[in-house]
């Protein structure tokens, strides 16, 4: 059977490339897990929380633990909190939203260190996953890899968690300890 397919035709973009003898421009995106800072020795749970901001212990109260589980990726294993957030008034109503916490440990010079990460909109938007990056207890995975500008400037290298984090490192602090 003959090959039917056909070579997909150049774009105009490309044949003019190819004319002029030069290279389009490649767009620079950060890799998957980039580390923003690689002098950071990391944060550990203690850490996080004594330095926490005020809003996000506010905000922590609202926030109940549905589930925990282990999760075991390349002989590293992570928890994974279930997390709902309890009096979001949407449009007038009383709504529940969940979000997904994982902290997975890391060796650090002075103790065990931990990676963060939370699929909540305040985490990316917010400035949280840069903030903690920038510490090293974080991967930039969702955003790009800069700095928040118009959402939360000030806390661009501050210790900024979110409340979803913060309640979930509460609870794997006295998991830990029992």
């Amino acid at each position: 059977m003959p090959n039917t397919r056909t070579k997909k035709p150049k774009s105009i973009r490309t044949k003019r490339h190819e004319r002029l003898g030069t290279k389009p421009i490649q767009q620079t995106r950060p890799k998957r897990s980039h580390v923003l800072n690689p002098d950071a020795e990391g944060l550990t749970i203690h850490e996080i929380i004594k330095h926490s901001n005020t809003r996000a212990r506010r905000d922590a109260a609202e926030v109940s633990i549905k589930g925990r589980r282990n999760i075991k990726t390349k002989g590293i294993v992570s928890v994974q909190y279930k997390t709902e957030t309890h009096g979001v008034t949407t449009g007038g109503r009383e709504t529940t939203r969940e979000h997904t916490v994982t902290i997975t440990p890391t060796e650090l010079k002075e103790g065990k260190g931990v990676i963060l990460d939370c699929d909540c909109e305040d985490f990316l938007y917010g400035g949280v996953e840069y903030a903690l990056a920038w510490r090293g207890a974080a991967r930039i995975r969702r955003g790009n890899g800069k700095a928040p500008v118009q959402t939360y400037p000030q806390y661009k290298r501050t210790y900024f968690v979110c409340k979803h984090i913060l309640r979930a490192l509460a609870s794997e602090r006295k998991h830990v300890k029992k």
